[in-house]
């Protein structure tokens, strides 16, 4: 067996075990981006759901934002008269 011959049998080996790594990582990544997509999709899910609680939630206090407005507004023009009397 001559010189060639162990540098074929080294240089298949080495590209083996390349082969062999390249699929794991290959695997690795797959698996990587799956996760992603899955957390993307529950921060997705959940920032439509915050959505969906701040209309509901707007809903609810704009009418008490909107007197409390006037309320400041109409006490503002009560001092202005009272102080112009």
């Amino acid at each position: 067996m001559g010189v060639e011959h162990v540098l074929v049998i080294i240089l298949a080996a080495g590209l083996a075990v390349l082969l062999v790594l390249s699929i794991v990582l290959v695997v690795i990544i797959i698996g990587v981006v799956r996760s992603i997509a899955g957390i993307a999709k529950r921060a997705e899910e959940t920032t439509e759901n915050l959505n969906d609680v701040l209309k509901s939630a707007s809903k609810r206090i704009a009418p008490a934002a909107i007197s409390a407005v006037v309320v400041a507004a109409l006490q503002r023009w009560g001092k202005r008269t009272k102080d112009k009397s």
